[in-house]
């Protein structure tokens, strides 16, 4: 029961569940039905970088249908249908957070589990130069690029929105921010009429 239930997505779980097929003990509830399983493939790890600082925020309309998913079901499907779900997520963490141990996880964390070693390395660069080119006293926050790969970032002086390909729900559309260093410098998430439009 637990391997089956670890490897379907949340939205799955909470239609079995809708259809009486499987009854969920609290401890289960609790681990099954959590937004971001359909998200990342690794929830422990952001539940132990949350507490290192991490602070991840969902944007648009479809932050709000990923909840419906689980808790009104039927209302969710009458409504959406088959259609696929948009996302647009964001991660931060404050410059003073990372410590000699968190560091790599915090600046490697990927929603695919996937790094890529030249982002991260380049990541934890460009935090140093914050850090250097800010006041100590002034806490400010660093805009995460989720170890997306270096080749999807068009220009070095704007950030853009990056579509992962490996999501664990295959009707969710996932976009991850994925910062310059003027960005993070300046603590601003570029969207284009493009990008308001998909959220």
């Amino acid at each position: 029961r637990r391997t089956i239930l670890d490897h379907v997505s949340t939205f799955e779980v909470a239609k079995l569940i809708h259809l009486k097929l499987c009854v969920l003990t609290p401890k289960e509830r609790e681990r099954y039905l959590k937004p971001l399983r359909d998200l990342v493939w690794n929830v422990p790890a952001i539940e132990r970088l949350s507490r290192e600082g991490m602070k991840l925020t969902l944007l648009g309309d479809s932050a709000y249908a990923l909840e419906q998913q689980l808790h009104a079901t039927e209302r969710y499907l009458n409504s959406h249908g088959n259609s696929r779900l948009a996302i647009c997520l964001l991660g931060t963490f404050p410059t003073s957070a990372p410590t000699a141990t968190t560091l790599d996880p915090l600046v490697n964390f990927s929603t695919t589990g996937h790094s890529s070693h030249v982002r991260s390395y380049g990541d934890e660069y460009q935090l140093g130069r914050m850090r250097a080119l800010t006041d100590a006293d002034v806490e400010r926050v660093f805009v995460m690029s989720f170890s997306a790969p270096m080749r999807v970032t068009a220009s070095p002086v704007k950030g853009s929105w990056y579509k992962v390909d490996d999501v664990p729900d295959h009707t969710v559309d996932l976009w991850v921010y994925v910062p310059s260093f003027r960005d993070r410098l300046c603590e601003e998430v570029r969207l284009t009429p493009l990008d308001m439009l998909r959220i």
